[in-house]
């Protein structure tokens, strides 16, 4: 993932010394700079906040750091803290068009969705799906590209009926600090796309780029039920007996006897079934952080198998046509699994274990 963090660390390098490596062009806005204010002929101003531009009128919004040396070009330089602009020169012109400035360690990101929250944590290089699911390395290096290209055309003001759209999704970045959250809400109407920006101002935006977003956010929870795992030690129950123990012992894979201790075999069999056991993936998410007062429900109240990765367990129910459910012990979740998937594990695990049948 380092690939898609370094320009998030190169892009608040620039924004945090106000130079641009773009070419030649520099801004100086030390604190030696003359000049702390521009000023619009219509009354905008945008003010240098240490080593970053930030409007005070109309928007809350950092201004692009390699427009501003144009426009204090066009200025002249006749002195003074506060320059006024040309006329023709508009506001808009000087907005920083990228919609989210994250840090290359933003403490959480909060997504709200389709009538759901998920939290993004980082704890130093690693990142946690709160409460406890592992994360889809693919889909999480999807959205931080995504949200490091996602950048607004124009910017309009609310339509006089009023109505904004649909809110499609909300995106929050939460820093250590106060003065490093922010909020953004997509909105969606017919075919265009906005984020609310401040007061009755929105900012239009490719409306593929929510599609993307809401696309990388439904694939943040990995699917494989064992994400993480090495895999050292697999353990299969089927109707409540120990049936296999599978080990890894250097480079290979032994099964052992019910009891743990002893390998009785090697080979591409064993192998095959632990292989099969690690990619295991559910389906759908029945039901999340807690487990329900009936597991009758789901055929879970004398689970009939049950698999155990590195003392990670899973217990599964007996079939339901073509789905089985299975909780999740280590997240606290229902969750459901094609039955077809649940039978080939089982007949791999009878095969080594010298049955005819699972």
């Amino acid at each position: 993932m380092r690939w898609i963090l370094l320009p998030l660390a190169v892009h608040l390098a620039v924004l945090g010394n106000g130079g641009v490596a773009h070419g030649q062009i520099q801004v100086d806005v030390s604190p030696e700079f003359a000049v702390g204010r521009l000023r619009f002929a219509d009354g905008a101003e945008v003010l240098r906040r240490g080593g970053r531009w930030q409007f005070l009128w109309p928007v809350r919004w950092p201004a692009d750091t390699l427009r501003i040396e144009d426009a204090i070009a066009r200025a002249g330089n006749g002195g003074g803290e506060v320059f006024t602009l040309p006329a023709d020169l508009r506001w808009e012109d000087l907005l920083d068009r990228h919609l989210l400035r994250m840090g290359d360690r933003p403490v959480r990101l909060r997504l709200e969705f389709g009538g759901e929250t998920v939290l993004l944590e980082r704890r130093g290089e690693k990142w946690t799906l709160l409460p406890r699911w592992p994360v889809d390395g693919e889909a999480l290096e999807d959205l931080l590209r995504n949200l490091f290209l996602l950048a607004f055309r124009d910017i309009r003001a609310n339509p006089e009926n009023g109505s904004r759209g649909e809110l499609q999704l909300a995106i929050a970045i939460e820093g250590p600090f106060p003065d490093q959250r922010e909020r953004l809400e997509f909105f969606q109407k017919e075919r265009a796309a906005a984020v609310s920006l401040s007061g009755e101002l929105f900012a239009e935006i490719a409306p593929d780029s929510v599609r993307l977003l809401l696309e990388t956010c439904t694939r943040l929870r990995s699917r494989k039920i064992f994400q993480g795992l090495a895999g050292q030690r697999l353990l299969w129950r089927d109707g409540g007996d120990v049936l296999l123990v599978l080990e890894r012992q250097g480079e290979e894979i032994a099964v052992l006897d019910p009891g743990g201790t002893l390998a009785i075999s090697r080979g591409a069999g064993a192998v095959r079934a632990a292989e099969r056991t690690m990619a295991l993936r559910w389906t759908d998410r029945v039901l999340d952080d807690g487990q329900p007062p009936d597991l009758v429900l789901y055929g879970l109240d004398r689970p009939a198998r049950e698999l155990e990765v590195d003392g990670h367990r899973l217990l599964l129910g007996r079939p339901y046509g073509l789905r089985t459910y299975g909780y999740v012990a280590s997240l606290g979740a229902i969750v459901a699994f094609e039955t077809a998937d649940i039978e080939e594990i089982a007949v791999e695990m009878a095969r080594l274990a010298g049955s005819k049948s699972p």
